[in-house]
């Protein structure tokens, strides 16, 4: 990963933003860090961020093991590595332990909310663009445990988007579903939910 710390971050006060890249779009020189204009933002609220790298699917592209990758036929633990990121740079930079940030776009932002279920006892809020909860496989049914703590959720997602397609889709070649924007909002409002609303 590459971490950003503007001068004007300060410690045990400064939000960190961890930023999940889309399907191949992490590696050196990040696009994501290029389009999303983090570093200058950061310059000016004095947030820290760390942009990470997924690992090398199926297909040879960058990408992360959310719920259902089919790209991934034993995928990395990228909970894991999210974790391990989040618990060094609290010993390393100290950032406000209440002001710690998940952000992701397309395959970043499946990543994202699954670090949202699984990573809410360390982060406070998901920020999702484009992406979904979940790829379902027709013979499996979608099952994604409850949040571990309270996380605040914003999702971003458009209907005019080819890839990430706001009321699902289904692609035959892989055998796969892609959640729609509806289940997603069920999940995060439903039964798991702690008092949300849309």
């Amino acid at each position: 990963y590459r971490l950003y710390v503007p001068r004007t971050f300060r410690p045990e006060q400064s939000a960190l933003i961890i930023g999940l890249h889309g399907r191949g779009a992490g590696g050196p020189g990040s696009a994501m860090e290029q389009y999303s204009q983090l570093d200058s933002k950061a310059d000016r609220e004095g947030f820290a961020v760390a942009y990470l790298d997924g690992l090398v699917d199926a297909t040879g592209t960058l990408n992360w093991n959310y719920y259902y990758d089919f790209f991934f036929t034993a995928g990395p633990d990228d909970v894991g590595f999210v974790r391990s990121v989040v618990d060094l740079l609290k010993q390393q930079i100290r950032p406000d332990p209440k002001r710690i940030y998940v952000v992701g776009t397309s395959a970043g932002g499946f990543m994202a909310e699954r670090v949202g279920v699984e990573l809410s006892d360390r982060v406070a809020a998901i920020g999702v663009v484009e992406g979904g909860l979940y790829l379902l496989s027709p013979s499996s049914q979608p099952s994604i445990p409850s949040p571990a703590a309270p996380v605040s959720v914003l999702l971003l997602k458009g209907d005019q988007d080819p890839n990430n397609q706001y009321c699902g889709a289904v692609f035959p070649s892989f055998g796969v579903t892609e959640s729609s924007s509806d289940q997603d909002f069920d999940y995060w409002t439903g039964p798991s939910a702690d008092r949300c609303e849309e």
